[in-house]
C-alpha cells in the first residue's frame, strides 16, 4: 500500500463535498505521481493532521514497583477516628517510541506532537499531556514534576498503615496517521506500533489491623 491520496482538482458543481480520492483507483495514476513528486514526508513542507491510537488493541507489561512513603495512624485507644496523611513529592516520566510499519517514505529528521496515552484503573485511555518533539528514529521522554495527598484514616478502635507506590509499565499501542502536505492537496498515511515506558501510575494501599 502505498499510503498516498490525491484530491483532483474539482471543476464547479463536481464532488462539492472535496472528499479525498483514493491513489489506488488507476484514473488518478497522474495525480498520485505528482503527490509522490513531495515524498518524503518532512516537518518543512508536511503537517500532522491526525494522530490516532489504537487503544482497543493495547498491550500493557507491568515492569516494577516502588514505595513512594508509607505512614501509620493508631486509634486503639480513642473513641474517635484519626487522620494523617501521606504527602509525596515524586516526579514521573513518559518516554515515548514510534515505529512506523506502513508509509515508509518518512524523513529520518521529521519530528511531530502526540498525546501521552496512561494506563489507570485496568484501561488505556489518551491524556491531555503531549510529547512535543517524537520522531521515528529515536525516543522522546518527558517529565513532571507531581505532588500528592494521601489521607490515611483509622476508625476509632482500629490500627491503619497506609503505603503509596509508584508503579512502572510498557505499554505497545498500534496508531494510525495521516499528514498533509502544507501548499498540495496529498495526504500520506503512516501507522505502526508505539512503546510507551511510564512510571506515572502512583497507588495507594491501606492494611487495617
Amino acid at each position: 500500500s502505498s499510503g498516498i491520496n490525491a484530491e483532483w482538482p474539482l471543476r464547479p458543481g463536481e464532488n462539492k463535498e472535496e472528499t479525498p480520492l483514493s491513489a489506488h483507483n488507476g484514473k488518478l495514476k497522474l495525480c498520485e505521481n505528482r503527490c509522490y513528486r513531495y515524498l518524503p514526508v518532512g516537518s518543512d513542507n508536511w503537517i500532522l493532521e491526525k494522530m490516532d491510537y489504537k487503544t482497543d488493541k493495547g498491550i500493557v507489561h507491568p515492569t516494577s514497583t516502588i514505595k513512594a512513603g508509607e505512614i501509620t495512624v493508631d486509634a486503639r485507644d480513642s473513641s474517635s477516628s484519626q487522620t494523617s496523611s501521606i504527602n509525596l513529592a515524586t516526579t514521573i516520566s513518559d518516554t515515548l517510541s514510534f515505529e512506523h510499519e506502513q508509509g515508509m517514505t518518512v524523513s529520518s529528521g521529521v519530528t511531530f506532537t502526540a498525546n501521552i496515552p496512561k494506563f489507570a484503573s485496568g484501561s488505556i485511555s489518551v491524556s491531555r499531556s503531549r510529547s512535543d518533539t517524537n520522531s521515528f528514529t529515536k525516543s522522546n521522554t518527558v517529565t513532571k514534576s507531581v505532588s500528592f495527598n494521601f489521607p490515611c484514616v483509622a476508625a476509632a478502635g482500629k490500627k491503619v498503615t497506609c503505603k503509596a507506590f509508584q508503579e512502572m509499565y510498557q505499554m505497545e499501542i498500534p496508531y494510525e496517521q495521516v499528514w498533509r502536505h502544507k501548499t498540495q492537496r496529498c495526504t500520506y498515511e503512516v501507522s505502526g506500533m508505539s512503546t510507551i515506558d511510564s512510571d506515572s501510575t502512583i497507588t495507594m494501599e491501606v492494611d487495617e489491623e
